[in-house]
């Protein structure tokens, strides 16, 4: 029998994330964070990644995470907005870059040894969504969920975040919980490990403005809107690094799953 494809490409992309980070896709891929080289190498351990082993890079963004498992596993990179496709494309030539989102992977079934998400999964964490991953997935394959946060135990961050909050509405959000919800009462995965790391990135002012213009709830303000929140949020910087160079706090999340 010819293994299915999903080729229903209507991805149901929340509209929020599609405008969002379609705004600016390069800024975007220039403010975010990598993720630290302890997180990568546990998670390379949980993929059981080798060369041979075929990874869905789902959500895969600009790559920030598809880069880094490159050396390591054979990646294809599940992208639905173009914008971002087309940096994904450009910073990572060879790479096999798709068209697709997590309720319709454009693979066939048993496709992957594993899948990862990077910074995604709370946008599209269902039922429709795992139930795509886990025909994608081999019997007994890999899914790790990772994401970079920024720390609010750290009095400036809190402060920046606070400016932001009015915002955020109903924006999907890790920090919310809400997407270990899909999890819940499902027979496609068990957790096998969930870790957390703190690391600091170097940055200027000019860089975390860039990281902050780049959220998807604040791509989406209306101009005056965002223009007045962001020069809130640069002034408070500015009165804590009057040289303009800082250290940005993150803490890195990794939960890595089995498919059952």
């Amino acid at each position: 029998m010819t293994p299915s494809i999903n080729v229903n490409m209507n991805k149901k992309i929340d509209q929020r994330a599609e405008q969002g980070f379609a705004a600016d896709a390069e800024a975007y891929d220039r403010g975010r964070p990598s993720y630290p080289r302890e997180a990568i190498t546990t998670l390379c351990s949980c993929l059981n990644a080798e060369p041979a082993v075929k990874v869905v890079d789902l959500g895969a963004g600009t790559g920030k995470l598809t880069r880094l498992l490159i050396p390591h596993t054979d990646v294809v990179a599940v992208e639905p907005v173009a914008a971002m496709r087309d940096v994904l494309a450009k910073s990572a030539p060879s790479t096999r870059v798709l068209d697709g989102s997590a309720e319709a992977i454009p693979l066939e079934d048993g496709f992957a040894d594993a899948i990862t998400v990077g910074q995604a999964f709370h946008w599209f964490s269902s039922a429709v969504a795992l139930k795509e991953m886990h025909r994608v997935l081999k019997p007994h394959g890999q899914l790790g969920l990772i994401w970079n946060l920024r720390d609010e135990s750290v009095q400036w961050v809190s402060e920046i975040m606070d400016t932001l909050r009015p915002f955020e509405a109903s924006t999907p959000r890790y920090t919310s919980g809400l997407w270990k919800k899909a999890f819940e009462n499902q027979g496609f995965f068990q957790l096998k490990n969930h870790e957390q790391w703190k690391h600091t990135v170097p940055n200027t002012i000019a860089d975390v403005m860039t990281h902050v213009a780049s959220i998807s709830y604040v791509a989406n303000l209306d101009a005056a809107v965002r223009t007045e929140a962001l020069a809130k949020i640069e002034a408070r910087l500015q009165s804590h690094f009057p040289g303009g160079q800082l250290q940005f706090p993150y803490l890195t999340d990794l939960w890595c799953y089995r498919r059952l």
